[in-house]
């Protein structure tokens, strides 16, 4: 393929060097949505602009693959700078986090209420055990 050079007096705009690379939907829907949130991640813009220090791609993103997409990016910038991949290989969304969460809470908050109960039985076993021997103690005098 032969090089061209740019005839026009005109220096291009930023659609026209838009339009030469991705159509205007695809820049709409994935590039400026997400590369504008990217900047305020200092770490993936070193990672994105391959610089030195950059971070590994495990530390990162949480988790390495051969190649990271816009659905990566997208699931990585919902979940405020890390991509959990579940074990088939779905993401796993803030959602299903939060859903974790809580019933995570629940069955805490389950074995919390079954400690207690066993406190309660254990005290009324004790009380009931300490009457006995009071009991019996005061009948043998």
């Amino acid at each position: 393929m032969k090089a061209k050079n740019w005839t026009s007096d005109q220096r291009p705009t930023k659609t026209n060097i838009i339009e030469l690379f991705v159509s205007k939907s695809f820049y709409h829907s994935h590039y400026k949505r997400y590369f504008s949130k990217v900047v305020e991640y200092e770490d993936m813009v070193m990672w994105l602009n391959e610089d030195d220090e950059q971070m590994m791609d495990i530390d990162l993103w949480g988790v390495k693959k051969d190649v990271y997409n816009f659905g990566d990016l997208a699931m990585w910038l919902q979940n405020g700078g890390l991509l959990d991949v579940e074990s088939d290989g779905g993401y796993k969304d803030k959602k299903t986090k939060v859903q974790e969460k809580r019933k995570e809470k629940r069955k805490e908050c389950v074995q919390e209420k079954e400690k207690e109960k066993e406190k309660e039985k254990e005290k009324e076993k004790e009380k009931r055990t300490h009457k006995k021997k009071k009991s019996n103690s005061q009948k043998s005098t």
